[in-house]
């Protein structure tokens, strides 16, 4: 029986290896195929999800599609009409077209325009228009609230009411004017004690005049019950509430007031300017008028001030002197191969006295001693200087642009007084030919490249000339042109400008190193050809050079922007005179035998020394020595001698008088 089971098992394998065997591959392929292509059984929460999402879909695009076409109809609706929930006042205004408000607003309070108000005092009644209360409607100003707004407004008023003034106005003062004008009972208000000077023939003083108290009543409540009636649309009549009013000012504190004016009068103040050319001082003194008091109310208190005729007596003296209004200068850039800008206008700083801060730090000091500074003055009188506000004037380029020319670096001063008309028109023209000169960071001048030809027929006069060192001393054109480069140079020295090339004259000129010239010793002399001046400009900014001819005294100026230098000059220290010696005489058969006639004046040669002290913003110090060495240069003339054979006695010729 086992042995059958064996043989049925074997069967079984061969039967399911036949079946096996039986798939061709071509019938397997197909098999394949069948069951890829054969659709996936579709899951029932999908076939339901599907129209849900479809419809929920349409449901809210139709609803989106309803609030935008609500929200246009809604801004469309509103677009030339007032906000809804609108109130101008108490008036409810919203909805309407513009027009609509307006006539509804115009209706509303012109019933109220025509109407007074009747004022109630002890049982009598005092009528009184708006217009004489001074009320008034800004209805424009209401209306130009109404149509303003902001993009959404719409929907924010049918949240929040809107709520808009109704361009009610009142003039307080005239209001109170008017009840104190029109009520017996009110119209004398307390009255604050006074003082006042009383001059007899042989002392001043001062006097109170007593306060008074009178029946008042309270301005601003009545004016903050006739505002709130008017807000609201209705007019009643006012119960007007009286009562004794106290002055603000009593008898008690106008006594103290008047002891403590003895100390302004015991007082006096210098008071002064001091700016460049403008000068001024003055002094104030109560005790010599006591009218020059003042005994002014101020917020509830009796307050002292100088008088303010007085203090404008003294501005009167003070304004001319020192306020000018600010001018600037335009300046235009210097052509390609020139080096002069076209400047228009006249450059001038503003001043402008600040009188109230002036008067105020006087009246400081009078009242408590505290000077402007915050100090306690220990000793009278003091000084102190009036409050100016300068306004620095600038080079604007033509573009606009600020050229930084804010600084005046260094002024050259000379006199030439006693020149002849030749030689001041030489010095006139060279003074102009330098005046406007723009020079870069960094640029060189040659002065005798600004000259051009020196010579008469290019327009220059003759004048003396010092030649060959000093030797010769003839006219020649251009004469005079010494004193522009001197007074260039001492521009340039006093702004601290490296020089490149200068040279002394070689003796002495009285307009150079004459005893009452302050930069005696600072000079520069020039020659076309062979003797220059030239500077360079190493301040890293733009420098304009402006020129100035006032009566017989030449003016370089020099503006800049300061790169912090600091220049100080010491001297002149003068050494190693030189007598002239005696006069060299030629002599000449055309004068008297004996007589002289001298044709070249003595100069007595000596050393003229000076110490440049540059201190640098980096604290660097530079040291120059300017040292001008004048030769002795002996008188020349001519001395007549009797012609041959006829003796004469010539005596000494040393003590000839220049």
């Amino acid at each position: 029986m086992a042995k059958k089971k064996t043989k049925k098992f074997k069967k079984k394998n061969k039967s399911h290896k036949k079946v096996v065997e039986h798939v061709s591959p071509q019938e397997g392929k197909s098999l394949l195929a069948k069951v890829l292509d054969e659709p996936k059984k579709k899951s029932t929460f999908f076939v339901w999800l599907r129209p849900v999402l479809i419809g929920f879909g349409v449901y809210i695009s139709l609803i989106a599609i309803f609030l935008v076409s609500v929200y246009l109809g809604f801004e469309n609706f509103y677009q030339n009409r007032t906000l809804p929930n609108t109130y101008v006042g108490t008036i409810p205004v919203g909805g309407l077209t513009y027009v609509e408000a307006e006539k509804v607003l115009h209706d509303s309070y012109s019933s109220l325009v025509g109407r007074g108000i009747s004022f109630i005092v002890d049982g009598k009644s005092y009528d009184l228009s708006l217009s004489e209360l001074g009320i008034s409607f800004d209805f424009e100003r209401a209306l130009s609230d109404l149509r303003g707004r902001r993009p959404h407004d719409v929907w924010a008023a049918l949240i929040i009411p809107r709520q808009l003034p109704n361009g009610l106005v009142i003039d307080a003062a005239m209001f109170e004017h008017a009840l104190e004008r029109t009520i017996p009972e009110i119209s004398t208000p307390p009255k604050d004690a006074k003082v006042r000077l009383v001059k007899a023939k042989t002392k001043q003083y001062f006097e109170v005049v007593a306060a008074e108290s009178h029946l008042t009543t309270d301005f601003s409540q009545l004016q903050q019950t006739v505002h709130h009636m008017l807000d609201h649309g209705y007019i009643l009549p006012v119960l007007v509430n009286t009562f004794h009013g106290q002055p603000d000012i009593s008898d008690e504190e106008a006594y103290d007031v008047i002891n403590k004016s003895q100390y302004w009068l015991n007082k006096s103040v210098k008071l002064t300017y001091s700016h460049g050319s403008k000068k001024f001082q003055t002094e104030v003194s109560p005790s010599e008028d006591w009218s020059r008091l003042a005994f002014v109310p101020d917020v509830g208190r009796l307050q002292i001030q100088l008088d303010e005729k007085y203090w404008q007596e003294i501005m009167k003296e003070a304004l001319p002197i020192i306020e000018q209004d600010q001018e600037n200068v335009t300046v235009s850039w210097p052509e390609t191969g020139s080096k002069y800008a076209m400047v228009s206008g006249q450059l001038q700083d503003g001043y402008h006295v600040d009188q109230r801060e002036s008067k105020t730090a006087i009246e400081l000091y009078f009242d408590d001693g505290v000077l402007p500074d915050g100090t306690i003055a220990k000793e009278d009188p003091v000084e102190i200087a009036l409050l100016v506000e300068h306004n620095p004037a600038h080079f604007i380029s033509s573009d606009g642009r600020d050229l930084g020319l804010t600084d005046l670096l260094g002024v050259g001063y000379s006199r030439f007084a006693g020149s002849s008309k030749a030689r001041i028109f030489n010095i006139t023209r060279g003074l102009g030919l330098l005046n406007n000169v723009l020079l870069g960071p960094d640029d060189t001048l040659s002065f005798n490249s600004l000259l051009g030809p020196v010579t008469v027929k290019a327009g220059w006069k003759e004048e003396l000339v010092i030649k060959e060192g000093g030797k010769k001393t003839e006219p020649e054109a251009g004469g005079g042109l010494c004193q522009v480069s001197t007074t260039t140079y001492r521009a340039v020295v006093e702004s601290g400008l490296k020089v490149i090339e200068r040279r002394a004259h070689s003796y002495l000129v009285s307009y150079y190193v004459g005893d009452n010239d302050a930069r005696a010793g600072i000079d520069a002399t020039i020659y076309p050809g062979s003797q220059d001046l030239v500077f360079k400009n190493d301040t890293g900014n733009y420098i304009l050079i402006q020129t100035e001819v006032t009566n017989t005294e030449a003016f370089v100026r020099m503006y800049g922007t300061s790169d912090g230098r600091k220049v100080e000059l010491d001297g002149p220290y003068k050494s190693g005179w030189r007598s002239a010696g005696a006069p060299v005489l030629i002599s000449t058969t055309d004068l008297p035998p004996g007589e002289t006639k001298i044709t070249k004046n003595a100069h007595n040669g000596r050393t003229v020394s000076w110490h440049q002290i540059i201190t640098y913003a980096d604290g660097r110090v530079e040291k120059n020595d300017i040292i001008s060495v004048y030769k002795a240069i002996p008188a020349e003339g001519l001395i007549g001698v009797a012609p041959e054979g006829i003796a004469v006695n010539i005596e000494d010729t040393e003590n000839v008088t220049l």
